[in-house]
């Protein structure tokens, strides 16, 4: 979350967390949270058919949140 609130500013998030049991007679629970920025707000398409547009190729956004998240494990462990 470092690296993605220092890449993304002054922005809301969203958490969804996705719940499921592997079996019916499993104890065991597969989950997992995506966490989506609010960078915009939402168009028709958006809330009309749940489809989200992005301003930013995933090539960039990758490039971005990676350099931040390594800054900021650098500065985590003491690395400068």
């Amino acid at each position: 979350m470092g690296g993605l609130s220092k890449t993304v500013k002054n922005v809301s998030y969203n958490l969804v967390f996705h719940l499921s049991p592997e079996k019916k007679n499993s104890r065991q629970i597969h989950w997992h949270i995506e966490i989506y920025p609010i960078t915009k707000s939402w168009s028709g398409l958006e809330r009309g058919y749940g489809i989200f547009l992005n301003d930013i190729s995933p090539e960039q956004a990758a490039e971005k949140l990676g350099a931040s998240s390594r800054k900021e494990l650098a500065n985590l462990v003491g690395i400068s």
